[in-house]
């Protein structure tokens, strides 16, 4: 008998993300996208008979996660070769009911700062293991005991108040400007890694991290000072390389959430603009390595 469509749902307010056996905060939206590497098999001879599917690629699934930072930035450190598995449950109490992504490591992050908002934050995701409704007697050992730990872990804790980022309580700090004045802020990175395949395994021996990661920062401030740029024609000989600090403050400017400090940054290009009745707006683009 075919299966029959159901008139219920699953609404989004009813799931919880979890990275390993931490709960995720402020997630807006999760979207996964699975490739399954299909090819059809044709041979000669083959006529009319039934067409059969294989995979002659690599198999892998894509997970995008954006949110709002709450308490504390826990994507920004990702960038080792650990792998991590990220959990999508409506009851935590039932594991079995899961949408899992096992060995999986961070792509990119983007970090984003407007004003009067909340700090945004992008990241991507990609798992070489397994995804998709996965009984946990199938799981491997690791992920069974991430599942347990969010089976057994209380989170009600999360409910009494959380830290709330707001653009209007972050302090930026280059060599020559102190300014709380910042129009706008994005911090961005890409980690390059490389699969390495056995004949025998269908995941992964092991993924290869491509080091430097670089770092890209580019900001937006009114400035207190009208020249302190790069000479054009002087550069790459001369040129400005600074340290960088980020502190974002909750919404009382009380707590600090996450503070980012970005060493040897390179002053790449810069924009001033100057209107009439306006202050002077300075844009700037960093790269950097770490």
């Amino acid at each position: 008998m075919a299966e029959q469509l159901s008139y219920s749902r699953i609404r989004g307010d009813e799931q919880s993300v979890f990275l390993n056996t931490g709960k995720l905060l402020g997630v807006q939206d999760i979207s996964i996208d699975s490739n399954f590497g299909s090819t059809p098999i044709i041979y000669l001879g083959i006529g009319i008979s039934r067409i059969y599917q294989t995979n002659n690629a690599e198999q892998y699934a894509d997970a995008s996660i954006n949110s709002i930072l709450l308490n504390n930035d826990i994507f920004y450190p990702l960038t080792g070769t650990n792998p991590v598995n990220i959990f999508v449950l409506k009851d935590k109490n039932n594991i079995n009911d899961n949408y899992c992504l096992i060995s999986g490591y961070l792509n990119s992050y983007s970090l984003k700062v407007s004003p009067n908002q909340p700090i945004q934050i992008s990241t991507s995701f990609r798992f070489y293991n397994n995804a998709g409704p996965i009984a946990t007697g199938i799981l491997d050992v690791s992920s069974r005991q991430h599942l347990s730990g969010i089976r057994n872990n209380n989170y009600n804790y999360l409910d009494s108040g959380v830290l709330i980022s707001n653009a209007n309580t972050i302090n930026l700090t280059l060599d020559e400007y102190n300014t709380e004045r910042v129009q706008e802020i994005d911090l961005s990175f890409n980690c390059n890694r490389i699969p390495i395949y056995a004949v025998g395994n269908k995941s992964p021996i092991r993924t290869d991290l491509i080091s430097p990661i670089e770092l890209q920062f580019n900001c937006s401030f009114e400035a207190s000072k009208l020249f302190s740029g790069t000479e054009l024609r002087k550069f790459p000989n001369t040129k400005k390389e600074q340290n960088i600090t980020l502190e974002i403050k909750d919404h009382s400017g009380s707590q600090t959430i996450s503070s980012y400090s970005l060493n040897n940054m390179t002053l790449i290009s810069e924009n001033r603009s100057i209107g009439v009745d306006q202050n002077v707006v300075i844009n700037r683009s960093y790269i950097g390595y770490r």
